[in-house]
This record gives C-alpha cells, sequence and structure tokens, in this order.
C-alpha cells in the first residue's frame, strides 16, 4: 500500500478523473457499460468495477440506454429530474464528510478562506454544469471569473461563490482519501492520500482503518451513471472557468 501526500493538483485531478479513465479501460470508444465478466472473473478491472455498481449504485441510478434519452431532443422534465438527483445526490456527500470530518477534526485544517484545494482548469459533468448554470444565472452573465491560477468561482475573500452547488470533487478534499486500482502487473494495489495541510495531527495515513478513508471512486461512478441519464452517453467535460460569459 502507497501512502503519499502529493500536491494538490494530483490529488484533485486524480479524483475527478479516476472513474473516467478505468470506463476507458474497461470499454474503449463504446458509451455503453461492459457486460458482466464470468463468475469466476474476480480481479479484473471489470469485475472491480461491476463490483462497485452492485455495492454502491440503486437501481435508479443504473444508465439507461441512448433510446430513452436523446440528447438532440431535449426534455425539460427529464433535465430537471437530472438536476433534482444531482442535489440529493451532493446532500449524501455532504452527509457523509460531515461524519468523516468529525473522526478527523484535529488534524483537518480546511475551512472557509483557505482555498488550497481550489484550482484553476478544473472540469466537471455537463450535468454538474448544468447545475451551476441553473442556480447562478447573474453571477455566469454578469460577475468576472477570478483571475487565472485560481479556481473561476472563487471570491475575493477565498470564499466560493457557488458553494451550495460546488462540484463533488470539491466536497471531500481536505480528507484521507483511498482509491483502490488494478496496477500494471494486474494486481490491487492502494493508493492513500490527503492534502499536505492536514498531514499532522492525526495518525499515519497507513493506520486509518478503511472506513476512516474516503474511498474514490464509488461518487464517479454515480456520476458516470447521471450524465448517462443527462446527455445519452459520453461528453466532453465542461471548464469551470468556461461557464462565465466571454466578453
Amino acid at each position: 500500500m502507497a501512502n503519499r501526500p502529493g500536491s494538490r493538483t494530483s490529488r484533485v485531478q486524480f479524483s475527478i478523473s479516476w472513474a473516467t479513465r478505468h470506463r476507458r479501460t474497461i470499454d474503449p470508444g463504446s458509451s455503453s457499460w461492459p457486460e458482466r465478466p464470468a463468475a469466476r472473473d474476480t480481479g479484473s478491472v471489470v469485475a472491480i468495477f461491476w463490483r462497485v455498481c452492485d455495492e454502491a449504485l440503486t437501481p435508479e441510478w443504473k444508465p439507461r440506454g441512448r433510446e430513452e434519452f436523446d440528447p438532440l431532443l431535449p426534455n425539460e422534465d427529464e433535465i430537471e429530474s437530472c438536476c433534482a438527483d444531482l442535489a440529493a445526490l451532493h446532500e449524501e456527500i455532504d452527509c457523509e464528510v460531515q461524519q468523516l470530518a468529525a473522526r478527523h477534526a484535529p488534524r483537518l485544517q480546511c475551512r472557509r478562506g483557505c482555498g488550497a484545494c481550489c484550482l484553476d482548469d478544473l472540469t466537471v459533468t455537463t450535468i454538474e454544469a448544468e447545475g451551476i448554470r441553473r442556480a447562478h444565472p447573474a453571477l455566469l452573465s454578469e460577475g468576472k471569473p477570478h483571475p487565472p491560477g485560481r479556481c473561476a468561482f472563487l471570491g475575493s475573500e477565498g470564499d466560493c461563490r457557488i458553494y451550495a452547488e460546488r462540484p463533488s470533487v470539491c466536497r471531500s478534499q481536505g480528507l484521507p482519501l483511498r482509491v483502490v486500482f488494478e496496477n500494471v502487473a494486474g494486481e490491487l494495489e492502494e493508493l492513500r492520500d490527503i492534502c499536505e495541510l492536514n498531514v499532522e495531527g492525526g495518525p499515519p495515513l497507513s493506520a486509518l482503518d478503511e472506513e476512516d478513508c474516503w474511498l474514490v471512486g464509488v461518487v464517479e461512478l454515480r456520476l458516470i451513471a447521471l450524465e448517462e441519464r443527462f446527455v445519452g452517453g459520453e461528453s466532453p467535460r465542461a471548464s469551470l472557468r468556461g461557464l462565465f460569459a466571454r466578453r
């Protein structure tokens, strides 16, 4: 098991790209999910993918095919439903994060105005971008993004101007993170990481129980499922800075 308190950039980017990278490995060039593996196949990426799905995804989060939602014919009811499900997912994340944050309170330096993980050039799923657009039309049309170098939505006092609708990846930053992946040898490997500001004040990451770490991948898979509903397949990610009106 590796324990590397890496840079803020690598930590955030790893979180937002985990599911995308694994899904492309599983199913290159296709918008459909992979078929279930044979029962004897327990260690492949596909098997891990489906095991996480079965454990983490309830039926309503399973992706629907293109025939059920045509992205070329927007359906306002479907869009509203997806946005409501996104808000529910964010609420679930916040609830779990609060519980973990309480356990790690002595070491967490995260607070309003810190902005250590508010990186520039972050991208989000199409459905999360839509949620931001709907909740903050005035900010996007009349406001100005933060100067390049920090997140476009960072305020003048280091506060998040879209805090209630901030992307999923932003909600778990600062906590001990745990990633399980398949290495080049086909073996399962675990990586743990935490913001360098939160390294001190608690036990080493290697000594933490699994349930005391935020497991990267589960939320990302649910976002993929929601994105399937919203656009009918894979779509380019949206730049947070690009959401502001061009002047």
